[in-house]
């Protein structure tokens, strides 16, 4: 595993937001395709990704797509990534990573045995472990059980594959977080005032995951 910890700031909403999180040189900027609060309409982040730079990666967020609206909404904005964050099927996840260019992620919804789901999807190029809440795919801002996220990174270091843990991490409880040595984290709500990525919190984040990284 890399000591870097890699940041995605997911659920962009504006130029702004974009604007903030590449400034600071986060690694990967999301965007939510799928019925959500943060949901952003396409004609605009083709508009904002133009000028993100190359080493800051796109990736679009999407809930039960056919692999057809894949192909078709991939043809109009060039993303790097994609998320399948729904009830996506092992069979249907291994279709879209053998028909699509871009890589491809699969978000879980934290369980006891996620493990065991982990390996069901071992065809993706990377995972997002989110917390599970009744009746929301994501974007809850609600923590789940990080006592055992080392095996789950030690799955992933395995299988060469991404790990990114993902609900209701800010940046006060990063650090708790990060001492448990994950490769990668994924924030929405934690850097937001009023539905907004705030630049003074993006800033924060950024120090404290280095902080921590150094140390």
């Amino acid at each position: 595993m890399s000591n870097k910890v890699e940041v995605k700031i997911c659920g962009n909403q504006s130029l702004q937001d974009v604007q903030n999180v590449v400034e600071l040189g986060f690694d990967y900027v999301g965007f939510v395709f799928a019925k959500s609060k943060r949901r952003v309409h396409p004609s605009e982040v083709k508009k904002w990704i133009k000028n993100i730079p190359e080493e800051i990666q796109t990736v679009g967020v999407f809930v039960n797509p056919t692999l057809e609206d894949l192909q078709n909404f991939l043809e109009e904005v060039p993303l790097d990534i994609v998320q399948l964050h729904g009830k996506e099927t092992p069979s249907f996840v291994q279709e879209v990573v053998q028909n699509l260019p871009q890589r491809v992620w699969k978000a879980l919804h934290y369980h006891e045995h996620i493990l065991e789901e982990m390996e069901r999807f071992k065809d993706v190029d990377g995972f997002v472990i989110d917390s599970s809440v009744k009746g929301q795919f994501g974007g809850t801002g609600k923590t789940f059980n990080w006592d055992n996220v080392r095996e789950y990174q030690a799955f992933a270091d395995e299988k060469q594959k991404k790990l990114f843990i993902a609900g209701g991490i800010n940046p006060e409880n990063v650090h708790d977080l990060l001492q448990k040595e994950i490769s990668g984290i994924d924030l929405a709500s934690g850097v937001e005032v009023n539905s907004q990525k705030n630049k003074s919190l993006l800033r924060l984040l950024k120090e404290r995951v280095e902080k921590t990284h150094v140390s």
